[in-house]
């Protein structure tokens, strides 16, 4: 964790919009995380019950009251209570669009992505920094691979995910959730060279048309992953892992398998002293990392068919 004194010289927490839905638990802890750093602006989305879910109505109140009742700071609180069920693809994208369309660059966290407390001062101090560089599109502050990069405090990437980022209105105008008219021979050849790597560029076509095709509208960040590598819309990913994604289970839509290696990774703290690469281009070590982590080994895949046959 940073010294206090150094502490109290960092800017303030950028504005927090937090995403829920029916998990107090897992609801209880995240919004600590967030009390503690005090962000002067909160934005609050929650989605409505689900029709064949009459469970959810007691429970999605049972978090919002949770919710407003925690604030017990100064603070400018905004309300997007849903009341009827928008779902995982549409939801989170109404409560994206609502914070950009307020503010020019915050932080989105989800009920299931608990940050370390370095996470809000450093999406800070890289909001505020990069704000005008174009070429980076997000901030993201799980980093799969726990430590990468240690002589700066954090690096830049093609690839990271939506555990816990931030970001500017500027990059999030260029998303869009129907990507159907994108999937283009055009805007590939574009990623195939972006990527600069044949195989990753086969796998990553194959899991975006498949995610396309398979998600039904139950998923809206396969499409903000798509954006970027047509833009070639860089992510500053943190050196140490500073979000946990301690949602993993059975109520859990996308993240069922408590035993993923990727449920609950360690955090660690930032050095004290902010550091970035001079040069702004993507790791292509980690980036190949980061997508083998995104492919399910033989083995895997062998005792995931195991199961089922036994089940």
């Amino acid at each position: 964790m940073f010294d206090a004194s150094i502490g109290d010289s960092f800017r303030e927490c950028p504005p927090v919009l937090f995403i829920t839905f029916n998990r107090i638990d897992t609801t209880r802890k995240v919004f600590q995380a967030i009390r503690q750093a005090k962000p002067s602006r909160l934005y609050l989305a929650s989605d409505g019950p689900r029709p064949s879910h009459p469970e959810d109505a007691e429970k999605i109140c049972q978090v919002r009251d949770h919710l407003v009742a925690s604030v017990d700071w100064q603070c400018e609180i905004h309300i997007l209570f849903q009341e009827t069920n928008l779902g995982c693809k549409d939801a989170p994208i109404a409560g994206i669009n609502w914070l950009f369309e307020n503010e020019e660059a915050g932080i989105i966290l989800e009920d299931d992505c608990l940050p370390h407390p370095d996470f809000f001062p450093f999406c800070a101090e890289v909001l505020n920094r990069y704000k005008d560089c174009e070429e980076i599109y997000a901030i993201c502050g799980t980093n799969i691979k726990a430590r990468w990069k240690e002589e700066y405090s954090g690096f830049f990437s093609l690839m990271g995910g939506n555990w816990g980022w931030a970001s500017w209105r500027r990059a999030w105008g260029h998303y869009r959730s129907d990507i159907t008219d994108d999937l283009n021979d055009a805007n590939w050849s574009v990623i195939a060279k972006n990527l600069e790597n044949a195989r990753i560029y086969r796998c990553i076509r194959k899991m975006i048309e498949s995610n396309a095709a398979s998600m039904n509208g139950d998923a809206w960040d396969y499409q903000w992953f798509f954006r970027r590598l047509i833009d070639n819309g860089l992510s500053l990913i943190p050196s140490r892992n500073l979000i946990s994604n301690i949602g993993f289970g059975e109520d859990s839509t996308h993240t069922s398998d408590p035993t993923s290696s990727m449920s609950k990774l360690p955090v660690d703290a930032l050095p004290v002293t902010f550091s970035f690469p001079d040069i702004i281009k993507p790791d292509r070590t980690f980036d190949h990392f980061y997508l083998e982590s995104l492919q399910p080994s033989f083995i895997s895949k062998v005792f995931s068919k195991l199961k089922a046959i036994l089940s």
